[in-house]
């Protein structure tokens, strides 16, 4: 084989590689029904306890920016753990989805909740302590490898 079919050979595998690093992850559907963090401690659907102060604290309906997106997001306050909940959420996946809580939709100022856990049904992601609600109150699911906003629940605490 010649020095250029050789580099074109090259080139191609290389591109092959790449479309399918991005590609691959819409292929795979990952569904999880995680039980709500409020189910064992007596919070009637959802609601705050006036005496303890846990319950959901805030709800927002996810709105699609790059993709198409279903659901709510809830931060839900148990024993003062918070938790980020997906509810009948759905979406596509991609290549390195986070999850961040935000200070807005551009994700320029946010904290890591971690990987996408699935892209149907309800999940929850833990808040690390101390985070300030007033501050991050955006919910997004980003694509850190192409920094790519696929939708977002504003919260508004």
């Amino acid at each position: 084989m010649d020095t250029k079919k050789t580099v074109l050979f090259i080139v191609i595998a290389i591109a092959l590689g790449i479309v399918w690093y991005a590609l691959s992850p819409l292929l795979r559907n990952i569904k999880m029904d995680e039980a709500s963090p409020l189910e064992n401690v007596g919070v009637v659907d959802g609601q705050d306890d006036p005496l303890s102060g846990e319950g959901i604290r805030a709800t927002a309906d996810f709105v699609p920016k790059a993709h198409a997106v279903e659901g709510q997001a809830q931060l839900i306050n148990v024993g003062g753990d918070y938790t980020v909940r997906f509810e009948n959420f759905k979406t596509i996946n991609g290549p390195d989805v986070h999850i961040y809580l935000a200070t807005d939709i551009l994700a320029e100022d946010f904290i890591d909740l971690g990987s996408i856990k699935a892209t149907e049904g309800n999940v929850n992601y833990a808040v690390p302590d101390g985070t300030d609600f007033q501050k991050y109150d955006t919910v997004l699911v980003w694509c850190k490898d192409f920094s790519v906003l696929f939708s977002y629940a504003e919260l508004g605490t």
